[in-house]
This record gives C-alpha cells, structure tokens and sequence, in this order.
C-alpha cells in the first residue's frame, strides 16, 4: 500500500464472483457508522475518502470511472436473478456427520471430499444465537456465498472439534466475534471475508492445518487470537488488517506457518502481528507490514527456523519495525524503511544462535536499521543501511559474528556500532560513506577488522601497535597503543575522526573533523597523550571526549565549535585533564563540560557563545579555570554544582544570558578571585537550597552593569564577599529564602546601582563587616574598627574622621553598622603590637600559601 495518494488495489470477488478494483488510501479502517453500511457484496471493497480528502479527478478518468460503472450496472441488470441466493434464514446448530445429512441448513452434497456437503445462499441474522454453530464433524463441508452477521452480541460462526471445512466466497461479519475455531483441523477459507466484529475477527486454539487464501480479517476490534496449539498455518494473498487493538496475535505453540503476500498493515493501537511462546518453522515472504501504531512483527518468545524474506516493513510507530528472539533466524531481501524506533531487533539465542541477516535495506527508521544483541555465530552480510536517524547497525553482547559486506550511508550518528561485550568477531570489507564505525571497547575482545574503508580512505584500525604513524585515513579506531601519531588529516563524515581506547603518550596534531558524532573520543583510560591544533568544528555531536579514567592529556591550541552537544565533554574520571590557549564556542549545550573529574585547567582560553554555560563544573573537585575569556555564553559563564576547593581567578565574563558566576547546591570551599563580570543578568549568584553551598571565598572581582544584581544569595550559609566593586545593577546585592546566615559581606563598594542591597527575610544572621577589629590608615592617622562596606547613596557624618559612618546604614530588614566613608582601596591596614604581629603573620601565612598553591596549579598547565 503506498503511503501517499492513491492506489490501484485488486480488492477481490464481489458477490457474482468478478474481481473488484478500487482505489483507496491508506487510512485506516472505517468509523463504527462506517461498519453499518458494509453489505457482503462490498465486503472487499474499502471505502473512498470522504470529499474534502479527495483530489480533482482528471476528465479522461471520469470517463473511465463511468464507462466502469455503466458496464457494472448492466452487469447487475443482467444477473439480478442470483442476488436472491441470499434466502434470509435462522440460526442453526448441527452435530457430527449425521446432523450435516438431515439439518435444513445443508442445501446439498453427500460428505465426501469430492461432493461435500453444502451449505450456500444463506443471509444468517446471529440475534439470537450464535449464527452457525457445528460440532463433531469430520464429513467434508462446503459453506459458499453465505452471509452471516450479527448485532455485535453473538458469534458469528462456532466450529468445535470440526474437521474438513472450508469457506468459499462468504461474509462474515458484525459479530462479537466473527469465527470460533477449536480443536479443529482442516479448516480452508477461501476468497472469504471476516471483518467489524466487536471481539476478535477470529479466535483460534488447537487447531490444525488452517489455510487463508485471499480471506481477509479486518476491522475488527481485534484482528486474529491463535490462542495456543497451532500448527500448520497458511495464508497467502490476504492478510489481517486495519484491527483496532491488534492485528494477529499468536499466544504459544505456533508451528509450521507460511504467510505468502499478505498483508498485516494499519493496526491503530497494537502490533501487525504478535507471536508469544515457541515458534518454530515459521515463514513470512513477500509480506507488507506496515502502520502499525506498535510493533510491525514482534516475535517475543523463542522462535526456531524462522524466515522473512521478501518484505516491506514500513512505518510502524512503536519501538520495533521486526523484533525477533531465537535461532536459526533468516532475514533476507527485506525493506526496513520508516519504522518509529529500530527496523530489526535480533535478540536473544537460546541454543546455537546461527541467524542470518543479508540482502535487506535498511532506511529512515528513527533509531536504528539493525540490531543485534545476545547472538551466537550470526552472520550480517550484504545490507545497506543509509539515512537511519540514528545508528545504521548496531551489535552488542554477541560472540563469533561475521560482518561481512554491508554498506552504510549518511545514517545521523554511527554507520555501525560495536557495543558491549561483542567477542570473537570479524569485520570484513564494510564500506561507509558519511558515516563510520565506533567500537566499545571496554568490554569488547578479540576483534579483528578488514579492508573497511570510510568515504573511500581505508579505515586505519590499530590494535597494540606502538609507534605507528597514521598520515591518510578516513577514520583512525586504535586499541592498546602506545606512542601513536595520528598527523595532518581531515577525518569529516566518519562517526569519529580519531578514536583512542587505553592508548597512552599519544599525539594528535593537526586533525580536523566535522559532521561526526565525536570529533575526537579518549576512553578506557587513555593517559599522557597530547591533541595539539586540531579544529573541530560544524556539528559535531561531541567536539572532544575524554572518559573513564582518561587523565593527564593535554589540549592545546585546538578549535572546537558549533558542535550539536558539548564542545569539550570530560566525564567518569578523567582527571588531571588541561586545556589551554583553546577557542571554544557556539556549541548547542555548554563549551567545557566536567562532570565526577578532577584537576581540571583551563587557561587561557576564548570560551563564547555556547548555548548553555562556557564551562560547566559539576560533581567534582580542585579545578582551575584562569585567565579566560567567558563571552556571550546563553546560561553561566562559569558553573559550579557540587564542586569542592576550585579556583577561579583573572577570567572576563561578559553577557551571559543568566550568571556570570552560578554556584550550585554542594558547591563549598571555592575562590572566585580578581575576575570582571560585566552584561549579565547577574553577576555572581550563589544557591544552596539545602544549606550546603558554603564556605566560598569571593574577593577583589569588579561586577559591573548586571542587570539584575551583582551578587544574590539564595539559601546559601557562610560565605565571604570582600573587597568586591558592584556597580551599574538594578540591585547591588541580593539576600533572597530562608535561614540565609552567617555570610560576611565587607570593604566591598557599591555605586551606581539603583538599589544597593536588599534582604527579604527578617532575621538573617548576615555580617555586613569585618569579624573583627581592623587597624588601618586613613586620612593622615591610624584607626581601629570594624569595616562594613562602601555605600553611594549613604549620607551619614564621620565626627572622628576615621572613615567609618557614626550612623549605620540602613536597607530593607537588615544594615550595615559600620558603613565605609570612602572607597575600599581608602583603608590600607597598618597593624602595631602583639595582635597587630599575630594578626599580620596570619594574613601573610594565608597569602603565601594560597600564591604558592595557585602557582603550582598553574605550573602544572
């Protein structure tokens, strides 16, 4: 069925036996009204579109159309005599052979294979009963051109412990079930029609020998229950379809099953066809599948022996196209096109494994085309998988694979992925274009990969090479290597330009990648390698990746923009990490990104106009982030969330979206030092919802025309801000939730914002001054005191000339008691006698060791 516009379908018989050719669509089955108008006459014949649906019809096919109609009407005229075949009659119920020889139903035969008995020309109303019951026959039964329907409260027809029956041109319909099969064998529907029943179309258990030919099962509620004991089904050129809730539903025991060009499409709210159970000898050729609002085929037991071939699987919108779990399963010349989640799940082997998967193409499933998990000696061969949505292949937790041939094409992330567990395997003569392949190594063994080549270039695979220097490939994937060089190649369209598992002192230089879904990716703890002046940029997913455990790897000079993720992504201890003298910006999430590392540097470095912050801290400890540019970034410049003992120092932040400076609950024991944040929302903003962002330092930055505030802290305990300069804000300073206490907040000036603090809690324990007595220059003398801060719009006198306000300074539920007549650079601390020694040893301890340990962090950039 195409999927767009009209078109031409061989619908069947009508009723005088001459086939019916109709156009249709592909909507789905009609409404319940809809149902009321089907006469067995039109039971193959789908209904047109409604008028707004349909399109101009050309003049030469609307003389067509009547020519059609007028050669039907005559037809009509002509045999009006046999539409009285149809002899509207009771229900009946006939049992064992004896009841076919005298039962009123019977219009003749003697029982035999070539006289059957027959029942034929009934119109069979099931108001009251069930419309045609039979019980305890073996005699040969023909039932032919009968019309049996009911009013959605009896079954149309019960056949129990019945064998040699067959149905010929007939319509069943309108029941709360259409047919009733038990214990059962030689069952034949032929050129028969069972459709909008309110219950299953037809149910079915321990039956044998059960043909369709050209009989379809539709609109029905429920399409086909095969219930469980079903062997030897066949079913050609029919189909079950356009069922409301599921189309064909095996629940145990299927044996010996062929379905040939048949069609299980339009399932409005279940799967095409769903076998449960054991199914062993089963066939699919030349089928459709497609449209389905689940699974097209879903094979969820274990199946044996089972073949698709042949077929178009196509737009089923749940997690599978085809999901089938067994052995010795063959899927070949297939198209797996347009499926919502994977084309084909191959699962789980219970015996020997031994599935076969060639010849199919694989395209525009939103996931993936192939995949493979829990295989044994499954063979890929042949396929072409292009423009899938995610993956063209993927293959995990298999052993003894062969790959062998297959080509991918523009799929969005990975050509083929080699995923977890994956042993004993080999990759043979794959080609890829705008695409590559990635290997999961860390579970991996045992892989041996051949003549592969990448837009062309061969695929440079190296396992424990040491030394090798790779200058012309299209992908580079090493393993175990040491001393690498990977020199001057662009490595665009190819998954990953340069993948690295457990490789160490290795150099990158000069590489460059775009449209990957790594630029470059260093994992399984790939150490001591340097990646100098590479450019990675235009939409990579990951510009640079460093994971599990990649550590002390330096990047230098390297450009790293408009990724569709995160420019640089350091993840699951990767510690030790530097990155300096780089330009990263314009990524779709955040420029740098940490999350559970270590010791990470940047200095040095342009970080800009990346869509969430331009670096990003979190679950972490003793990073340094140091003479860098931070500009235009959409959320943070710099974020902080559960990260301990940081540094912060000499960085210019300008125009972030949000927060110069965001830290996050968790984040504790930091220094934000000597940096300028200008043109954002807020310039430092500190949030400890439950209590835990604490004990952060925050001296000498100059925090200048944020719009909202300078500093806000939200729920945040313990804190020191001193020696700051805010100016320019709607709000100098910002005190915002519960129990904000304990923070110090002095020598800090406050000028030019048109509130320079606010507090919106009664009580909080904050300390606008020094903890303690200060001795200081001022004026032309020494003083003693308390220092509070600056404040612009403070209008009190100094009788004693000391600096120092004799009248606090008073802002909404708080005030600083010591507010400063002059600038904080005024107050040069000037210490005498024993405390002024103590004092004075203590300040130069702490200065000493704080340049030292900032010296050393910075030496080891």
């Amino acid at each position: 069925m195409s999927r767009e516009g009209w078109d031409i379908v061989d619908c069947g018989r009508d009723t005088f036996g001459a086939h019916v050719t109709v156009k249709r669509t592909c909507n789905p089955r009609p409404s319940v009204i809809d149902r009321g108008a089907l006469h067995p006459k039109e039971a193959h014949v789908r209904r047109p579109p409604a008028k707004e649906e349909r399109g101009t019809i050309p003049a030469a096919l609307m003389a067509v159309v009547i020519l059609v109609f007028s050669a039907v009407l005559i037809g009509l005229l002509v045999r009006t005599g046999e539409v009285s075949a149809y002899t509207p009659r009771s229900p009946f119920v006939i049992e064992g052979d004896s009841g076919l020889s005298t039962s009123d139903a019977v219009t003749g035969g003697s029982g035999t294979e070539l006289d059957p008995y027959v029942i034929s020309g009934w119109d069979i109303h099931a108001d009251v009963s069930v419309g045609a019951r039979i019980l305890n026959t073996t005699a040969h039964l023909l039932i032919q051109e009968v019309w049996i329907h009911g009013e959605w409260t009896y079954t149309c027809v019960e056949l129990l412990n019945v064998s040699n029956a067959t149905f010929l041109d007939s319509v069943i319909q309108w029941g709360t079930e259409g047919v009733r099969l038990c214990d059962c064998a030689d069952i034949s529907f032929q050129n028969s029609t069972i459709h909008s029943c309110v219950g299953y179309g037809l149910s079915c258990c321990n039956v044998t020998r059960l043909s369709f030919v050209d009989s379809p099962v539709r609109y029905n509620d429920y399409g086909a229950l095969f219930e469980s004991d079903v062997d030897g089904l066949s079913m050609a050129e029919g189909g079950i379809t356009e069922n409301t809730y599921v189309n064909a539903l095996f629940e145990g025991n299927l044996r010996n099953a062929s379905f040939v060009n048949c069609t299980f499409n339009g399932c409005w709210h279940g799967d095409g066809v769903r076998i449960l159970g054991d199914a062993d000898n089963i066939s699919f050729d030349g089928c459709d599948v497609i449209s389905n609002i689940v699974c097209g085929l879903a094979i969820e037991g274990c199946s044996h022996d089972l073949v698709i071939a042949n077929s178009t699987v196509n737009a089923n919108s749940g997690l599978y196209g085809v999901s089938v779990r067994g052995d010795r399963v063959d899927i070949t010349h297939n198209m797996f096109v347009d499926n919502h989640g994977i084309g084909v799940f191959l699962g789980e082997a219970d015996e020997v494994g031994g599935c076969r998967v060639d010849n199919n193409t694989f395209r525009w499933n939103w996931e993936a085309g192939l995949e493979v998990f829990g295989q044994t000696n499954v063979v890929i061969d042949w396929n072409f998988a292009d423009s899938n949505y995610e993956d063209g292949y993927r293959i995990a937790a298999s052993d003894n694979c062969r790959v062998n041939s297959n080509s991918a094409a523009g799929n969005h992330w990975v050509g083929m992925l080699v995923n977890s567990s994956v042993t004993n395997s080999s990759f043979r003569d794959n080609s890829f274009v705008s695409n590559g392949m990635f290997f999961d190594f860390d579970y991996c063994s045992n892989i041996s990969v051949e003549a592969c080549t990448v837009n062309g270039l061969p695929l440079a695979y190296l396992e424990r090479e040491d030394g090798a220097t790779v200058t012309e490939a299209g992908q580079v994937i090493a393993f175990g290597c040491d001393a690498l060089t990977v020199r001057g190649m662009n490595m665009s369209f190819s998954t990953v330009s340069v993948e690295l598992w457990g490789c160490t002192n290795c150099t990158l230089q000069n590489v460059s990648g775009s449209h990957n879904w790594y630029g470059i990716y260093l994992a399984n703890h790939s150490d001591n390698n340097s990646i100098v002046d590479c450019d990675l940029t235009a939409w990579n997913y990951h510009g640079v990746y460093l994971g599990s455990g990649s550590s002390n790897n330096t990047l230098s000079g390297c450009t790293v923009v408009s990724c569709s993720y995160d420019g640089v992504t350091l993840e699951g201890g990767a510690n030790d990490n530097r990155i300096v003298d780089c330009i990263v910006r314009d990524n779709q999430l955040n420029g740098v990104y940490s999350c559970g590392c270590v010791n990470l540097s940047v200095v040095g470095s342009t970080i800009s106009g990346n869509a969430g912050d331009g670096v990003s801290l979190l679950n972490g400890s003793w990073h340094l982030v140091e003479d860098t540019t931070l500009a235009e970034n959409g959320y943070s410049g710099i974020l902080l969330s559960n990260t301990w003992f940081s540094s912060l120092l000499n960085n210019t932040i300008e125009s972030s979206g949000a927060y110069g400076f965001s830290l996050w609950c968790g984040s504790c024991d930091n220094e934000i030092a000597s940096n300028i944040v200008f043109n954002c929302n807020q310039g430092i903003y500190i949030r400890g919802d439950d209590g835990t962002c604490s004990r952060n330092r925050i001296t000498s930055n100059t925090l200048t025309l944020n719009s909202f505030c300078g500093l806000l802290l939200y729920y945040a305990n313990e804190n020191e801000f001193a020696y700051n300069s805010v100016t320019g804000s709607q709000w100098g300073v910002y005190i915002s939730g519960f129990n904000v206490q304990y923070n110090y907040l002095y020598l800090n000036s406050f000028v030019g914002n048109d509130v320079n603090a606010y507090n919106n809690w009664v009580g909080n324990g904050n300390y606008w001054n020094t903890s303690t007595e200060v001795t200081y220059f001022y004026g032309s003398s020494y003083h003693t005191s308390y220092l509070g801060n600056y404040w612009d719009d403070y209008h009190g006198s100094d009788a004693d000339g000391n600096g120092v306000g004799d009248s606090h300074y008073s802002f909404t539920n708080d005030k600083d008691m010591y507010p400063l007549m002059s600038g904080p650079p005024v107050y040069v601390p000037e210490y005498t006698g024993v405390l002024a020694l103590v004092v004075s040893l203590i300040i130069v301890v702490f200065f000493v060791a704080s340049k030292r340990w900032i010296g050393d962090r910075a030496q080891q950039t």
